[in-house]
Parts: C-alpha cells; structure tokens; sequence
C-alpha cells in the first residue's frame, strides 16, 4: 500500500475524538515511512509519523493543537480497507497519551484526486 500524497476525510469517530468530516489529512510516504499534517474543523493544525507494514496497516503517533489552543497527543493503529464503492477507508484504532488517556474507533477515507 501506498499512501503518498494521498488526501483523506474523517468520515466516522466516538465522542472523545477532535476529528470531524471537516478535517482533512495529507498523507506522504517514503519507503515504509509515513508523515502527514491535517487540520480543520476542531483542529487547528496537526502532525502525524507513522510506519507502515507490507499489508498497507500503519502504527503513527500524532499531536495537534486544538480550537481551545490545547496540545493534543496520541497513538493509533490503522488498517486499510476498500468499501463495496471501491474507495479505501482507514479504520482506526486510537488513544490519547495525554489528557485523560481514553480510547476511541474512527474512520477516514480517501478523498479522489
């Protein structure tokens, strides 16, 4: 899998998430390694590093500052899917590494070029 340059929007996240369907992250990969920033809605600017496996799965940590100017960070695992549409979705399992440390599922997906 390979996430180059690739755009994606939240579609999906529990409660305790920052990401909304107004957020959207710009993904870039070098070999195995993976960077991205994304912002909007809650969030004002965000970083993401990342590895990816053979299998397209990611293990990142990310941070962001918020709309409360507040400091965010954390840790998620990613696996890659495509939906019956044929449009590849990431389901992410997450948790805060800061804060109240809490748990959280989402998705992004793919936006077309």
């Amino acid at each position: 899998m390979d996430y180059n340059n690739k755009k994606f929007k939240a579609v999906e996240n529990t409660e305790n998430g920052e990401s909304s369907a107004s957020t959207i992250f710009h993904y870039h990969q070098q070999g195995n390694i993976l960077h991205a920033q994304y912002s909007g809605g809650d969030i004002e600017k965000g970083y993401i590093l990342g590895k990816v496996d053979a299998a397209g799965h990611i293990d990142m940590v990310y941070q962001h500052i918020n709309r409360h100017g507040e400091i965010r960070t954390g840790k998620c695992n990613s696996i890659p899917y495509y939906t019956e549409n044929g449009i590849l979705r990431l389901k992410e399992a997450w948790q805060w590494t800061n804060g109240d440390q809490s748990t959280g599922i989402s998705e992004i997906e793919e936006i077309e070029p």
